[in-house]
């Protein structure tokens, strides 16, 4: 028998039953469970799709391989939910949690941290055959749960650090395989012992997984509380994309896009080689479909994850930026809460992967906003208005630098170090 047991240390937004009210349930945490025994998969299966589902259907069941081959139970459980706001001048909690909380309220409850737990995880008998030995399954289930107790989170935004999923202890068969780091020195010696277990699969994996490519970062400052650092985050997350590495004296410093004044100069005529270096050079390229011309690139920034937006005021008009095929693409960045003694640090994962399938292009969408009684405004989808479809810069997909020079500027790298490359 599996035994984990876990603390959940960042507001958690997960449905219960009814999807209305804040609930600690079985299924979520199998769900989460379940995409991290995937992002492992694809290295114990060598990239091979059809292996791995039918692996996953073995242990987590599916329409072919019927019921899930692992009985889990939940149990001392401290679970609270409340509507009490966290995040009152907390800009960067409100940037990361857009969705549950908009316009500096929130639009769900959830439950407050810390929430203590035990995992208990049985192996069915008939589950016991040779393609999925059941010292396999616990080994491999084992490994996914300190996967999701180093890098990942439950519920919505947990790619954002809510509902940050913290493994305290780890037994199986009464033997433990793991404790909660004590230190930071401790988390990077565990970050660095986990991603070397692996044997990773040398190329880039098809969905979100662990690869060659993978860079694990510890944010550079240190909180004793958790939400204090998330918004360290947030805040550091915010002035990176908007150009700016924080604030002197009260004022806002040089954005530390250079191309930002050449092309503020040239009016939004600059070409797509400059666009690309600068945020507000984002802007620059969207505004030009907004005004209906065509474009042949694609703002950076939406390698953070799609939907990508924009909305223009003075314009009374929106932008979405989405794959032809696909509304949404998560983000290949997910942000981690770690408890670490008395103090917490954030571990930020980058797991490069395919962006969107070869044959799949971008489409950047202008929508019209009308104003409406009220003085609201609603967005107008028309097929009359600009649209522009682009290729995927597949380098940049690839190698994601927008990124990587966010992490380097507020994070400090774990995992690889230069002669692990």
């Amino acid at each position: 028998m599996i035994e984990a047991k876990f603390r959940i240390v960042t507001p958690l937004f997960m449905g219960g039953a009814d999807q209305s009210t804040p609930e600690l349930r079985v299924p979520g945490i199998k769900g989460a469970l379940r995409f991290w025994w995937r992002a492992l998969a694809w290295n114990w299966c060598k990239g091979d799709l059809s292996k791995i589902r039918d692996l996953e259907g073995r242990i987590f069941g599916s329409t072919e391989h019927g019921q899930s081959g692992v009985i889990m139970d939940l149990c001392g459980a401290n679970a609270k939910f409340t509507n009490e706001s966290f995040f009152e001048k907390r800009q960067g909690l409100m940037y990361l949690g857009y969705g549950p909380i908009e316009k500096g309220k929130l639009t769900r409850d959830y439950l407050k941290p810390p929430v203590d737990a035990i995992l208990r995880i049985r192996i069915r008998p008939k589950n016991s055959d040779e393609k999925a030995p059941s010292e396999s399954i616990a080994d491999q289930l084992s490994k996914a749960l300190i996967a999701m107790g180093l890098f990942g989170g439950l519920g919505s935004r947990s790619r954002r650090g809510f509902g940050s999923f913290n493994l305290i202890e780890l037994n199986v068969d009464g033997k433990t395989k793991f404790k909660c780091p004590n230190s930071k020195d401790q988390l990077k010696e565990e970050i660095r012992k986990f991603i070397k277990c692996l044997n990773l699969y040398d190329t880039l994996p098809e969905y979100t997984a662990f690869s060659p490519k993978t860079e694990i970062y510890l944010f550079k400052n240190m909180n004793t509380d958790p939400l204090g650092l998330l918004d360290g985050v947030g805040n550091a997350m915010i002035e990176y994309r908007l150009g700016t590495r924080g604030k002197s004296s009260g004022k806002r410093i040089q954005s530390r896009f250079k191309a930002d004044t050449e092309l503020a100069k040239k009016g939004f005529k600059a070409d797509t080689a400059l666009a690309k270096k600068g945020f507000k050079a984002d802007t620059a390229l969207a505004k030009k479909i907004a005004l209906g011309e065509q474009v042949n690139g694609h703002p950076r920034r939406l390698f953070f994850g799609l939907p990508h937006n924009y909305h223009f005021k003075d314009l009374e008009k929106n932008l979405e930026i989405r794959g032809t095929n696909h509304n949404r693409r998560a983000s290949p960045l997910l942000i981690h809460v770690q408890m670490v003694g008395t103090q917490y640090t954030a571990v930020a994962t980058l797991m490069p992967a395919m962006f969107l399938p070869s044959d799949e292009q971008i489409l950047i969408r202008a929508t019209e906003e009308k104003k409406k009684d009220g003085g609201w405004r609603m967005s107008v989808d028309s097929s009359s208005f600009p649209e522009s479809r682009v290729n995927l810069d597949t380098e940049e997909a690839e190698e994601l630098m927008v990124i990587r020079d966010f992490l380097n500027s507020s994070f400090k790298r774990v995992y690889p170090n230069e002669h692990e490359r």
